[in-house]
């Protein structure tokens, strides 16, 4: 089950053999936001952010007090490039740039992502 607090909408997606609960985060604001001050996720919650086209979309862990998996997936809705992000309370803090252009960037709890590059991408509902 996935607790909503702050209204936004939620989709189902499955990756490679993984079924995962996610929040949209789809507006500038909601990606920039993210999982900023989370402190709980269950192990299949997570954040699915949407970009208006595909790119190099960076990543960092400012406020963000869980460990995330940040898997990136490409246009043709495949994995390309995942990492386990650990939490930043400092500045500068690390950013996560990937090597390929991404569509959709999923994030869920460190270790909870068991897929490999290449696996499929859908969101069902």
């Amino acid at each position: 089950g996935c607790i909503i607090t702050n209204n936004m909408e939620t989709k189902t997606i499955n990756i490679g053999q993984q079924t995962f609960i996610c929040e949209v985060a789809r507006t500038p604001e909601q990606r920039q936001h993210g999982l900023m001050n989370r402190k709980t996720l269950t192990p299949e919650q997570g954040m699915l952010f949407v970009f208006e086209r595909p790119d190099i979309h960076t990543f960092w862990m400012k406020d963000t007090p869980l460990a995330l998996d940040i898997i990136w997936i490409d246009e043709n809705n495949l994995v390309s490039e995942f990492v386990t992000a650990t939490p930043c309370d400092h500045t500068p803090c690390e950013v996560y740039q990937p090597q390929k252009i991404a569509k959709y960037v999923l994030e869920v709890p460190a270790g909870e992502f068991r897929g490999k590059i290449g696996d499929k991408f859908e969101i069902t509902k």
